[in-house]
């Protein structure tokens, strides 16, 4: 029987073969998710942004599976914290991740989203408990 990790490990190899697209996808949708989230992001250099999401991503992937914070999420918990993002605003970041995934990722079920919200849940609860 495949577990949760295996899920989520092949779900990302199908997302990470297509690394522009998934991540272009993933702002598309988040800043259509609130006029508040295009508000945070108004000024910000979306390229730049990308590679820091991807950055992001695994950071949190790291989190997982050692649930020791790197120094790296800890900076980017810090960086949150200053730019006063709300508990709220990273379950809405979930679900986008989620939404996205879903269009990009032909094998996802049920499965797929249990596997990606669980490997994600550690680490945006210590960002959670930080801010």
């Amino acid at each position: 029987m495949i577990n949760s990790q295996e899920i989520f490990n092949n779900s990302w190899d199908r997302i990470d073969a297509h690394q522009d697209a998934f991540l272009t996808l993933f702002y598309q949708n988040f800043l259509d998710s609130s006029d508040e989230i295009k508000e945070l992001f108004e000024n910000v250099e979306m390229q730049n942004q990308k590679k820091m999401l991807r950055m992001s991503l695994l950071y949190l992937i790291s989190y997982a599976s050692s649930q020791l914070p790197t120094s790296s999420l800890k900076k980017l918990t810090q960086v949150h914290k200053k730019l006063n993002i709300r508990k709220d605003q990273y379950d809405l970041w979930m679900d986008t991740l989620i939404k996205t995934i879903q269009s990009l990722d032909p094998k996802f079920n049920n499965k797929v989203e249990q596997a990606w919200r669980f490997t994600f849940k550690s680490g945006l609860d210590f960002m959670k408990e930080s801010s």
